[in-house]
């Protein structure tokens, strides 16, 4: 029987790190049993900080220890717009072409991480996708919910920016669609969704 008696962050930055477990300490467990670990992550400042999260028990090689490692970084307000232009002209014929283009900016003087943008296909008659054109990164056309798009753009430096094109045929009259991007730490949600027309 493992009989823990307690846990304590230790190392260079300790302050920017929290933890619990499940069950508290102190506790006994059985073979078979474990006990939870949950970490927090709250930086200070910038950069890498790092800790080493120790647990007291009754083991011969007590104290056991885990290595804790995390980057802090600044929040990177990001803001997305989109404009649709139509290709041909749909008098002359049944069905044409429309351009979705997407564009997200990075507004901060810090850089964004994991920015990512979804849209869809515009759901209407004679809809379907032509092409879908990154200019960083990669989109993926998922089958679930039909006709929604992932772009998983990666990071943006200061003040950096990104489109994404998306054509698509239709029929009558340009459809409606909506994007929205969303980052690591965007402070500002106000200007993560654009529409059009």
């Amino acid at each position: 029987m493992l009989t823990i008696t307690g846990a304590a962050l230790r190392g260079v930055n300790p302050e920017d790190f929290s933890y619990t477990l499940s069950p508290a300490p102190p506790g006994s467990l059985q073979p078979g049993q474990a006990v939870v670990f949950s970490v927090g992550f709250a930086p200070r400042v910038t950069g890498i900080r790092t800790a080493t999260l120790q647990l007291f028990d009754n083991a011969a090689n007590s104290p056991q220890s885990v290595f804790l490692t995390g980057n802090g970084i600044l929040p990177a307000d990001l803001a997305i717009a989109m404009t649709a232009k139509a290709l041909g002209n749909p008098l002359l014929k049944t069905q044409s072409t429309v351009a979705y283009t997407i564009q997200v900016t990075n507004t901060s003087a810090t850089g964004a991480y994991n920015v990512t943008v979804n849209t869809t296909v515009p759901a209407g008659e004679g809809s379907s996708l032509v092409s879908l054109v990154p200019s960083q990164g990669t989109c993926t056309h998922l089958k679930t919910p039909v006709g929604s798009i992932r772009c998983s753009l990666g990071s943006f430096a200061a003040a950096g920016a990104a489109t994404v094109t998306l054509t698509t045929t239709y029929s009558g009259t340009v459809l409606p669609n909506t994007a929205t991007v969303t980052s690591l730490l965007d402070p500002n949600s106000a200007n993560n969704t654009a529409t059009v027309p």
